[in-house]
């Protein structure tokens, strides 16, 4: 992995943290407010948008739309290995909180997040380094 360039990052990124606010998008629930890897708060929304989709492949579309735009806002583009990895521990992540929690029919998607785990682990997304 790249030596670490640390930014102010969310920690717990996902849609409900976002409120609008006219032509704004502001965040809330700021106390994992940290430096950190900027891919950790792309990779936490990747994953969220793309467990909120109806099929595994409904959210690759929402990645490319959270990547392009973190591409055009960001000082720095995302590193590819960086971005897989933090994809990856996201999804693993979810996964966990989803079977601790014991939702309703988790199963589902905790096995769809454990195989978007093995993807994202397995190669390194196409995005612009």
């Amino acid at each position: 992995l790249p030596a670490p360039r640390p930014v102010p990052v969310h920690g717990d990124m996902h849609l409900d943290q976002c409120l609008l606010a006219e032509d704004r998008v502001l965040l809330a629930d700021l106390d994992e407010l940290a430096a950190g890897d900027a891919e950790q708060d792309l990779a936490a929304l990747c994953v969220d948008f793309r467990l909120r989709a109806a099929s595994p492949a409904a959210g690759d579309a929402w990645t490319e739309v959270v990547t392009s735009a973190r591409r055009q806002a960001a000082v720095a583009a995302a590193h590819p290995r960086l971005l897989s990895w933090h994809l990856a521990r996201h999804a693993i992540d979810k996964a966990y909180r989803c079977a601790w929690r014991e939702l309703p029919a988790s199963d589902a998607p905790v096995a769809r997040l454990v195989g978007w785990a093995r993807e994202a682990a397995a190669a390194p997304h196409a995005v612009a380094a």
